[in-house]
């Protein structure tokens, strides 16, 4: 498979209806050259089935599938980036959602235009508070001691996981 510039990690485990929510969301984007992991613990509220009855994957090939049984979120996620094809990786949350139609876009406009740092990250819409929280300009240790950076906001580059596990 030829290698995107984005992989969009998506872990879910019995997701519901918040699972389409998000898929939706990535689907909307501009920007289409990206892959989808959707890694699956092993649902059993048939949302996943669901989807693949009404052939939902079998239209939007982009769309990773992998059901894997694993012990918790964060193994999920790294089955998920074993399977990623992207230069960049990013990790959305069953009902995370982008804020428009252009993230995409303007985040690989930005990792181009750079191209030097291994983690680019970005403002964050507050759907509770319906506000746009800035991130700081750049991650350093007081950053990060003061406001970690929400991994939705935050693209990873696919070096840093070969490298570092």
């Amino acid at each position: 498979m030829q290698e995107k510039f984005f992989s969009i990690i998506v872990v879910a485990l019995n997701p519901g209806e918040k699972l389409l929510f998000t898929l939706e969301s990535i689907l909307m984007q501009s920007f289409q050259d990206y892959e989808i992991i959707l890694k699956d613990g092993g649902s059993q509220d048939q949302s996943i089935t669901a989807l693949a009855e009404k052939g939902f994957f079998a239209a939007h090939p982009q769309i990773v599938l992998e059901q894997r049984r694993d012990q918790g979120i964060y193994e999920g996620m790294n089955q998920a980036i074993a399977l990623a094809k992207g230069r960049f990786l990013l990790f959305l949350n069953c009902g995370d959602y982008f804020y428009d139609s252009s993230v995409l876009e303007k985040a690989a406009r930005v990792i181009g235009a750079e191209s030097q740092a291994e983690i680019y990250y970005g403002d964050q819409f507050n759907r509770q508070q319906n506000t746009l929280v800035r991130s700081a300009p750049k991650i350093n240790d007081f950053t990060c001691y003061r406001n970690v950076p929400c991994h939705q906001v935050c693209f990873y580059s696919a070096k840093l996981f070969a490298e570092r596990g």
